[in-house]
């Protein structure tokens, strides 16, 4: 009789960050944590920002079950103004797909002089 092997798989704490108010130009960080709650090994292949303003960073290792890692989102605000979400797309090993998002209100004032002139 053959044991079927559980597939590794990810599982964030949380999927969404809110920054709060930034002012335009700041450079803000923040670390999902997750979990393989599986029964294999996996690991992040990729993962692709929605835009330019966002950089993803994360480990090739290997995380064993029930370990924990990161995946740190790293948000630039310049140039940008008003409620901003941005998400990442998480590839894994295991063929799965997860997203995770950011979000926060960006107080741009060369922005705010232009409408209410």
């Amino acid at each position: 009789m053959s044991v079927k092997k559980i597939p590794g798989e990810i599982a964030f704490e949380k999927e969404i960050h809110n920054f709060g108010t930034l002012k335009d130009g700041e450079v803000v960080a923040y670390s999902f944590k997750f979990r393989n709650k599986g029964g294999s090994p996996v690991k992040i292949l990729k993962a692709e920002p929605s835009c330019g303003c966002i950089e993803v960073k994360f480990s090739e290792n290997e995380v064993l079950p029930g370990d924990s890692s990161f995946v740190t989102v790293i948000f630039n605000t310049s140039g940008e103004w008003g409620n901003q979400l941005k998400e990442a797309r998480i590839e894994t090993s295991n063929g799965k797909s997860l997203e995770i998002q950011v979000g926060a209100y960006i107080d741009n004032k060369q922005f705010n002089n232009l409408l209410n002139n």
